[in-house]
């Protein structure tokens, strides 16, 4: 069971690098980003919350699934590529930017 830790975020953003939906529970760290970007699923983190996505995906119309998994890739790119947590980093790093008063 994936939980609110680093490793299921990695999980379920890499499923998203491959343009594939998530079904995940809240206590997944990026579940809001999930959810904004109507790239999967996600309810509560018990046995019925998991039946629950488990049977609303089934449902789901093919169109809404191919949807979601267009959207999912982009949804990668924007949020979780590294180039752009590089340039972030980055960014903290420039003279200037983060510069502290001295006394």
């Amino acid at each position: 069971r994936l939980q609110g830790d680093w490793s299921s975020d990695v999980c379920s953003s890499d499923l998203m690098s491959t343009g594939r939906p998530v079904l995940i529970s809240d206590q997944v760290n990026i579940w809001k980003n999930i959810e904004a970007d109507a790239v999967g699923l996600v309810d509560q983190d018990t046995l019925e919350g998991t039946e629950r996505l488990l049977r609303r995906w089934f449902n789901l119309p093919t169109a809404e699934r191919e949807a979601m998994a267009a959207r999912a890739q982009d949804s990668f790119v924007r949020r979780y590529a590294m180039n752009r947590a590089a340039v972030a980093i980055n960014k903290l790093f420039t003279p200037g930017v983060l510069e502290t008063p001295t006394e």
